[in-house]
């Protein structure tokens, strides 16, 4: 697809603007036609007021018209893969939902890329039992998703209760068999996180209590079990997880009287201690949404704020520091009155603060608003580019956003063209059908350029230079070839001479090639700085030096 289609709303506009101020020139030629210049002068003033300022200093985005994916079953629940803390960009996507016949249903998967599907879905389980709420997580590399663990609950109708199972994929081997995950009480609510290549972490809750499994997927057996939430006798729900290299964190629902539930954390350090829990909202009734990854520290974690039921409800976002295990920060992403929300989650370098630029995002998310209607918007930055009106029933809808597909790279200063799916289910006639609407955008990676077309054959560090530098100075490194390239980020870190983390220059999936960033350090001392680079096992440091 040609770029110049997503500069298309921009280009447009400024061709108007063109257009317009010909006509101006030429109607102003005519004093009889004073009055028509006027509106004409107008017209153009409020185009450009309403519309420019939008448009033209953001990233171009797309979202298409809605596609159906499925149909002839009650098809409910898609789910995409968890996010595990890397900008993972794959040639594909699976994508979990659960499949209805009569009252018992099973857990399917479809491929899709950033075309649509790419084969027909596959069932994971059979139908003989009530299957529902899939969770799974994936291992890639090199573009191509590896390993995968899904897990769900089914319903044991003899003892009453559901259960948690899951399996295993491994690209060479393909699915193993059921694993029994537990059965030990009633669960619910499983998420899954990948925590490495074999091993997937599995969150879930059994009877009120948060309980953390990690499964070794190629034997099915359990190397960790830990009641999260031990020696509380409160009421917990909806717990989610997300990993950062050595840091976690996850996040649960908390019962604080009657339907009041408030969101609570607990955080991981690099020495595998759980923190004490947290509050992470206030006391009014509080929904776990998800995360997002912030700086080296932080997360930002999202929830529902509902301070009338069923009337009014904001979306806000908490900064969790995993370093310190505090909340620091609150911000308010959706001001407007609804009643319930459903989020997916945010992709790229998450904005929560609207003096920034906010064309660096991506989201979907389901709204419950004023006039009855329940809406599947799809937002760009703080602009809701498209509602789609689904039902009336809120409770019946689901969506969930995909993770990054790759298009063909262009030319300096952007690293690439990159698509996802935002995906929802939609009752037609006697079914339930899931629909999907695909968005394209030029992926600008501020401070990197590409040099070069040839591809290196190992990682290298350059010195940076100028050295000594102030403010700024440049830093070069290579990315190998797909043979050498063993891990999806190249990270970039500035250390002061203390070995204090200053700075996160660099966090991308890059593809091969030789690349040089930019470091201004004009709001940091005078001193020697540390520029470490690692990819897997690659790892290199170089010394540099900033003369105020």
């Amino acid at each position: 697809m040609d770029i110049q289609v997503f500069k298309s709303d921009c280009n447009t506009l400024r061709l108007l603007y063109s257009y317009l101020s010909r006509l101006c020139f030429i109607i102003k030629q005519h004093n009889n036609y004073r009055h028509l210049f006027r509106l004409t002068v107008l017209t153009l003033f409020i185009l450009i007021n309403l519309y420019l300022p939008k448009n033209a200093g953001a990233q171009s985005w797309v979202w298409s018209v809605p596609t159906k994916l499925t149909s002839g079953y009650v098809d409910k629940n898609p789910k995409f893969s968890t996010f595990d803390g890397y900008d993972r960009v794959n040639e594909y996507n699976y994508l979990a939902f659960e499949r209805y016949y009569g009252t018992n249903s099973k857990i399917c998967l479809l491929r899709m890329n950033k075309y649509g599907l790419v084969d027909s879905a596959m069932s994971v389980c059979d139908s003989a039992f009530k299957n529902i709420n899939p969770s799974h997580g994936n291992d890639s590399r090199y573009g191509y998703i590896t390993h995968v663990f899904i897990s769900w609950q089914r319903w044991d109708s003899l003892a009453g209760k559901y259960g948690i199972f899951g399996r295993y994929y491994n690209i060479y081997s393909g699915w193993s068999g059921i694993i029994t995950i537990d059965t030990a009480g009633n669960c619910a609510d499983p998420y899954v996180l990948c925590q490495d290549s074999t091993r997937f972490n599995i969150l879930y809750t059994r009877n009120n209590a948060i309980i953390l499994k990690r499964i070794n997927g190629p034997t099915g057996s359990v190397v960790l079990d830990t009641n999260m939430t031990e020696g509380d006798t409160a009421t917990f729900r909806k717990p989610m997880m997300m990993k950062y290299e050595y840091k976690s964190a996850i996040t649960y629902e908390k019962r604080l009287s009657g339907n009041t539930f408030a969101l609570w954390g607990r955080s991981r350090n690099q020495n595998n201690a759980w923190s004490n829990p947290v509050q992470l909202s206030d006391n009014s009734s509080s929904e776990n949404l998800g995360f997002a990854l912030g700086t080296f520290n932080n997360v930002y974690v999202y929830y529902v704020n509902i301070y009338v039921p069923f009337y009014y409800s904001l979306i806000k976002c908490a900064t969790f520091d995993l370093q310190n295990n505090t909340v620091y920060r609150e911000n308010i992403i959706d001001t407007s009155s609804h009643y319930n929300f459903s989020f997916s989650r945010m992709f790229d370098y998450l904005i929560i603060d609207k003096s920034q630029n906010p064309g660096q995002s991506v989201s979907v998310y389901l709204c419950d608003r004023n006039d009855g209607n329940v809406y599947a918007r799809f937002i760009y930055g703080y602009y809701t580019i498209q509602n789609i009106r689904l039902g009336s029933v809120f409770s019946k809808y689901n969506i969930t956003l995909s993770n990054k597909f790759p298009h063909l790279p262009v030319n300096p200063p952007y690293e690439g063209v990159c698509s996802y799916w935002g995906v929802y289910n939609k009752d037609s006639a006697a079914y339930s059908c899931l629909w999907g609407s695909v968005s394209t955008k030029v992926l600008y990676v501020e401070g990197i350029e590409k040099i070069g077309t040839e591809t290196p054959k190992d990682f290298s560090l350059q010195q940076n230079y100028p050295n000594p530098f102030n403010p700024s100075t440049k830093i070069r490194f290579a990315v190998p070839e797909k043979g050498k390239y063993e891990n999806g980020n190249i990270l970039i870190r500035i250390y002061d001479v203390s070995g204090k983390e200053v700075e996160v220059l660099v966090n991308e999936s890059l593809r091969p090639g030789t690349y040089e960033a930019v470091w201004d350090a004009s709001k940091f001392p005078s001193g020697i700085y540390f520029c470490k680079m690692t990819s897997g096992s690659f790892s290199e440091t170089r010394k540099m030096v900033l003369l105020k």
